[in-house]
């Protein structure tokens, strides 16, 4: 399992993103911090709590990246650096 702590993403690039502050460098994702991003919704007094998207800090540069598909990469959140909770 120490090998996924070793598994390379990628800052998105700053040529094609509207966050010019991107890096586009590789990177460990044991070096990153994983934010899951949640939102809410009361029904009838009931509040449910939904998983909405997520986002991954760029240890090089400090750049949020937005993550669309991330099933694959939600597998493997508990082997990066950390993980944060945020309301979206």
């Amino acid at each position: 399992m120490e090998e996924l702590k070793k598994t390379k993403i990628k800052c998105s690039d700053p040529t094609h993103y509207r966050d010019k502050n991107c890096c586009g460098e590789e990177f460990e994702i044991s070096e990153a911090v994983y934010i899951e991003k949640y939102w809410y919704e009361s029904t009838s007094g009931n509040f449910y709590k939904y998983e909405d998207s997520a986002e991954i800090i760029c240890p090089k540069c400090g750049a949020r990246n937005r993550i669309y598909s991330r099933e694959e990469l939600k597998k493997l959140k508990h082997y990066f650096k950390e993980i944060k909770k945020e309301d979206a």
